[in-house]
């Protein structure tokens, strides 16, 4: 009843170039009220060697959501990560990277997607906060799905198993070109020290903070931390513990609602050795705030992800409480891969 469709094309053309195509299309039901959704995506990406070390990347998308002006949940966080307005095209990423030793530096038109809260549990889950924490996205003007802006972003690889990652942003997210280019004196840093135990090892650590202005134009700070620690281990990591929490000292000034702080807490069951089955359940708790009134809103996340030789079958279940209301929320993903 409820399906996603997720297309792979990827393939690279020269030895220089690369190239892929991800389309992902999602049917959504919203089981409290009888409404449904059908929300599309199209990513297109390719990469160019240039000089030593230099590589130029490009990554546009193209997004369909059916009931774009009448949502069929009032949630806040967003149950989906792929819900967006519906538009022809969107330029996500633009520039060029330079590979110095461990360092990276990029510099172009950037969103946050490639570079943050990717980490390997916390990307099964389909819930918008597990993309990026709820004060983040709430309550700073920073490319986020699907919009981009001008960044200045540098990797630094420590150690073999820590990374520090930091992005400048200018201006404000933008959805066009003539947006995305605009420069101001806005600046948002974004900054994180991850570690991983080993390759092997599920174990992943990260902290992070963001900086600047936020959305009442005053000076912030967010700061926010991810956990991810195998329970259970026999020759493979069995049972993964997820703890994820930010919170922002941005001041409370009128009626604009403002996300103080978000927690969650999960866990991810892998049925085999091979990584083809995993079994998720992640609770979050996110506080909205302004001068008048205080809201509440937790989401349940239950989800199962069977993935086969070339495609991946998802469904997921959303049990959501905002203040007073209630939302079951019930989704299909059904991933198919094409590699060359």
């Amino acid at each position: 009843m409820f399906t996603v469709v997720v297309i792979i094309l990827q393939k690279g053309n020269a030895q220089d170039i690369t190239w892929g195509v991800n389309a992902t299309s999602e049917v959504q039901y919203n089981i409290s009220n009888g409404n449904s959704n059908w929300s599309s995506l199209i990513n297109m990406s390719m990469d160019a060697d240039l000089w030593k070390g230099a590589q130029v990347y490009t990554e546009a998308i193209v997004t369909y959501n059916l009931n774009e002006k009448d949502p069929i949940a009032d949630d806040l966080q967003g149950y989906s990560n792929i819900n967006a307005e519906s538009r022809p095209f969107r330029l996500s990423i633009l520039g060029i990277t330079q590979q110095l030793d461990k360092v990276s530096l990029f510099a172009g038109i950037r969103n946050t997607g490639p570079d943050y809260f990717t980490s390997e549990h916390i990307s099964l889950f389909t819930g918008s906060s597990h993309g990026i924490h709820a004060p983040l996205a709430n309550n700073y003007e920073v490319a986020t799905y699907p919009t981009a802006q001008l960044c200045l972003h540098t990797e630094w690889k420590i150690t073999k198993n820590m990374t520090f990652k930091s992005s400048l942003y200018n201006g404000n997210p933008g959805e066009t070109i003539r947006e995305q280019l605009k420069i101001n004196n806005k600046i948002r840093n974004i900054s994180t020290l991850s570690y991983k135990i080993s390759e092997e090892d599920d174990g992943y650590f990260c902290i992070g903070e963001m900086t600047g202005q936020n959305i009442l134009n005053h000076h912030a700070m967010a700061i926010f931390g991810i956990v991810e620690y195998p329970i259970i281990t026999t020759d493979h990591p069995v049972l993964c513990g997820i703890v994820e929490g930010a919170y922002d000292n941005s001041h409370i000034l009128d009626e604009t609602m403002i996300c103080r702080s978000y927690f969650a807490t999960g866990a991810v069951l892998h049925l085999d050795k091979k990584g083809n089955r995993h079994l998720g359940v992640v609770v979050n708790h996110a506080l909205y705030i302004n001068n008048v009134k205080k809201t509440h809103e937790t989401d349940m996340e239950i989800t199962y992800s069977q993935s086969f030789e070339r495609c991946c079958i998802q469904p997921v279940l959303h049990l959501i409480k905002t203040g007073r209301n209630y939302n079951c929320i019930a989704m299909v993903r059904l991933m198919i891969g094409i590699n060359e």
